[in-house]
């Protein structure tokens, strides 16, 4: 969980930097930082999907946590299994981030 924190948070303002320079904007406005803030969290949940469909499992059966065996339930599963869900991760990651950052962001420049 904290891994996506740490990218979505730390990617942020390169990206938000890097948007701004792109549009040819002097100053970040707005739909720069809703577009970094969409970005950054779409990456960071969904590199993070594993790991949190990893803590929902534990949480539904924590046999596995506690006998030492948290990822005896993909046994039987390939790797894309891994990523199941990703898509509503992502999509709540995302706005998540956006309403985070834009609005620290906006705080910053009052």
């Amino acid at each position: 969980v904290g891994v996506s924190q740490g990218f979505r948070l730390g990617l942020y303002q390169p990206v938000r930097d890097a948007i701004t320079a792109v549009t040819g904007g002097q100053q970040r406005g707005a739909v720069q930082m809703m577009a970094a803030g969409l970005a950054t969290g779409s990456l960071a949940y969904a590199i993070a999907c594993p790991l949190y469909l990893l803590k929902t499992r534990a949480q539904a059966a924590p046999q596995y946590l506690l006998e030492g065996r948290p990822l005896e339930t993909y046994e039987y599963n390939s790797m894309r299994m891994l990523w199941a869900g990703v898509g509503p991760l992502v999509i709540r990651g995302a706005t998540l981030t956006m309403g985070q950052t834009v609005c620290y962001d906006t705080a910053l420049d009052i």
